[in-house]
């Protein structure tokens, strides 16, 4: 197991997605990507994932501070993966085929998502662990902002050492 290092939280949300695209068939550079809003995706072409990856809150963990000062400041976060789908195969008010596609759906391709970022996999930065745990998945919430698109959020736990340099 490699050791642990302090990190910061640009390179923390780089490696996720860096993990989703080595990991996830369809996904690219151009279709899995960073942003603070994960709603706000471009118009997607027919057919067409899109993977956002956004930072959530946090909080500070006062305990570690107290005892590590600046060399120790944990934080208690997350990361949110937001997969859109713009497939459109279901009459009105209907989503099986949104859902349950065996091909096209967000529930298959959401359990890849989850798979890529589960342990045995460690989020390394510079061959050192990122987080000071695995990524541990909390919530997920299936949405329609209308009926050109869908989506399924996953959020994960993501605790670490913030690298103050």
């Amino acid at each position: 197991m490699a050791a642990h290092t302090s990190a910061k939280l640009e390179d923390i949300l780089q490696a996720v997605v860096d993990r989703l695209i080595d990991q996830v068939a369809g996904f690219s550079d151009t279709n899995c990507y960073l942003s603070i809003n994960p709603d706000a995706t471009p118009e997607p072409n027919p057919g067409d994932y899109i993977c956002v990856v956004a930072p959530t809150g946090g909080m500070f963990d006062e305990n570690a501070y107290h005892g590590g000062g600046e060399e120790q400041c944990t934080i208690n976060s997350g990361i949110l993966v937001k997969l859109h789908s713009p497939i459109q195969l279901d009459q009105p008010h209907r989503d099986a085929e949104f859902l349950k596609h065996a091909s096209l759906g967000v529930l298959a391709k959401w359990r890849l998502i989850v798979k890529a970022l589960l342990w045995p996999w460690q989020l390394q930065i510079d061959g050192n662990d990122g987080t000071r745990d695995p990524l541990i998945p909390a919530e997920y919430t299936l949405s329609r902002r209308d009926r050109r698109l869908g989506a399924i959020e996953q959020v994960f736990k993501a605790n670490f050492d913030l690298d103050l340099s």
